[in-house]
């Protein structure tokens, strides 16, 4: 699934309110940067060979990873390992 998709899905739920506009921002502007990026490989591709090819690429890499920082800051999730225990399973717990 797209990061645009994400942030269509989490953009319903109460509990990712607090980052859904940034959420929502860097995905279009992740969208435009895309179109930019397909624009300059065509240019230098076929073209004029002018275009910023590289610095595009970072640009939407860029982007991408800002996406990525801002979701894995959203809501945890707190799973029971097994059904009924009171409290969370860690690693090294020994019974």
């Amino acid at each position: 699934m797209t990061c645009e998709g994400l942030t269509l899905r989490w953009r319903r739920e109460p509990a990712w309110a607090s980052k859904a506009r940034g959420l929502t921002v860097l995905a279009w502007a992740s969208s435009v940067a895309f179109l930019l990026f397909v624009v300059a490989m065509v240019d230098s591709m076929a073209f004029t060979h002018t275009a910023p090819l590289g610095l595009a690429e970072r640009v939407l890499l860029g982007l991408y990873l800002l996406w990525l920082v801002l979701a894995a800051t959203g809501p945890a999730r707190n799973r029971s390992l097994a059904a009924g225990s009171e409290s969370p399973v860690t690693v090294g717990d020994r019974a």
